[in-house]
């Protein structure tokens, strides 16, 4: 490849610095700024192929530009750094992809440290066939390679291609870099203080950590108001804290980011459109895929169960089972099932589009001055916070429901009920009390019952205080 066309995109290769990056001069500017999770597990000193997933504009290149400018002081050579995003260089075939990495490797004496951060890497259709190439032939060697994209589907096809080349960092190289957490919020809004997380999921952990939470961050409960409004996307939440709502182009960015991967994947936007509309009309209610169909013009439950998949891995909604038992850890593939957005952001989105609202700030609003759809935002609020940290997340309905389970990698679960309500009764903990205990999240009542081990926390703390 010529160099020369690799090089525009790292200006620091001759000016030795990043600071005009345009990505980075935004972060830089930003009030308030948010630090994903995610940068925890980035190791960039170990040889290795990460591949880094996320919805569009959740801050990867962000990200990606901020590393950069951490390796130009850690490395002896500025030209050890490679920046390159793959739809702007037109890389578009596994040869092309070959060829840069060979340019960027290969001018280097052998055995140099070299760190290629390839952005939009779904650009080029069969990258992993391109990486597969270079490692086998040793060109990945001495080699930190980061790879993000846009369309979640193609980046997870690909990566499934590289077993056993992922090098040092095989087993933790696989990273989600999904909408931030209301904990991230809560710390971007009061810089200096960090939350203190649970060190389980056990209720009466949990509640010792909600405990301290509420003497470090007293106005949590308003800022659970923002989140709620502009979920963990990055741009909503900095047009929250500069004006206070959400713009039409923020929105548009994102539905046309989910839209474009589904018609890639050959789905309908029109059908699309009509299933999201019955998603917004349950309302987080549970559902059979057959009556699901029924509400829509997708005639096959395999047809449709497809659509759900491709919503799921594009971050937009959470599937919630039902265990084929009470305690089990085994989904039951024919139960009813409960649909989530998985931020408070999507729903807007989703539900300005299907209900021809020019402006989500209309339907945000009255969701939350609105009692019972607030309380089923912050049902789906809870239960996308959730999803990611549990190997399942169950819903139940038999004699009694409840809202969620969370399965542990061991076994071990966590039941949950939702009550956003001005009180709890010992009716709201009916359920949990029978079936060894829980936690109610409330709206504003604190409570431990030790003898059933029921923990009753408010939303804002619980959130603040789950197990990183």
């Amino acid at each position: 490849m010529d160099l020369a066309l690799i090089a525009e995109q790292n200006p620091w290769w001759t000016q030795g610095t990043a600071a005009a990056d345009p990505h980075l001069s935004r972060f830089d500017a930003l009030a308030v700024r948010l630090r994903h999770p995610v940068e925890a597990s980035l190791d960039l000193s170990s040889t290795g192929i990460y591949v880094l997933r996320g919805p569009r504009q959740i801050g990867k290149t962000t990200l990606l530009k901020r590393k950069v400018r951490e390796l130009l002081a850690e490395l002896p050579s500025a030209r050890q750094v490679v920046y390159f995003a793959l739809d702007v260089g037109d890389v578009r075939s596994h040869r092309d992809l070959l060829d840069l990495v060979r340019t960027c490797v290969e001018r280097h004496p052998h055995g140099t440290r070299v760190v290629l951060l390839l952005d939009e890497v779904t650009f080029c259709a069969d990258w992993a066939l391109g990486l597969k190439a270079a490692y086998d032939l040793g060109l990945l060697a001495s080699a930190t390679v980061v790879v993000t994209g846009s369309h979640a589907i193609d980046l997870r096809k690909g990566h499934e291609l590289l077993p056993g080349r992922r090098g040092d960092v095989e087993a933790l190289s696989d990273l989600e870099m999904g909408p931030f957490g209301f904990a991230d919020v809560l710390q971007a809004l009061q810089p200096g203080v960090a939350c203190r997380p649970s060190a389980d999921w056990t209720p009466s952990g949990l509640y010792q950590a909600a405990e301290e939470n509420q003497l470090r961050f007293p106005r949590a409960a308003e800022a659970l108001d923002t989140f709620l409004l502009c979920g963990g996307m990055p741009i909503a939440f900095q047009e929250v804290i500069a004006d206070g709502v959400l713009s039409p182009t923020s929105a548009a960015v994102y539905r046309q980011a989910v839209v474009g991967d589904l018609l890639r994947a050959g789905k309908s936007e029109t059908l699309l459109r009509e299933l999201l509309r019955a998603v917004v009309a349950l309302g987080g209610e549970s559902v059979d895929w057959q009556a699901l169909s029924e509400r829509t013009s997708i005639g096959s439950r395999a047809t449709l169960a497809d659509y759900l998949d491709l919503l799921e891995r594009c971050y937009v909604l959470a599937i919630l089972h039902q265990p084929a038992h009470l305690g089990g850890t085994a989904p039951a593939p024919r139960k009813p099932r409960k649909l989530h957005f998985r931020d408070p952001f999507f729903r807007h989105v989703f539900t300005a589009w299907v209900g021809g609202h020019p402006e989500p700030q209309t339907v945000a609003s009255a969701a939350l001055l609105d009692p019972v759809a607030r309380g089923r935002l912050v049902e789906s609020a809870v239960a996308g916070q959730l999803y990611p940290r549990f190997t399942e997340l169950f819903h139940w309905r038999g004699d009694g429901e409840i809202d969620l389970i969370g399965v542990e990698a061991g076994g071990g679960q966590l039941r949950i009920e939702v009550k956003y309500q001005e009180q709890i009764t010992s009716g709201d903990k009916r359920v949990l009390k029978r079936t060894g205990g829980g936690v109610v999240v409330s709206k504003k009542t604190w409570g431990f019952d030790r003898e059933g081990e029921i923990a009753v926390i408010p939303a804002a703390w619980f959130l603040a205080s789950m197990p990183t």
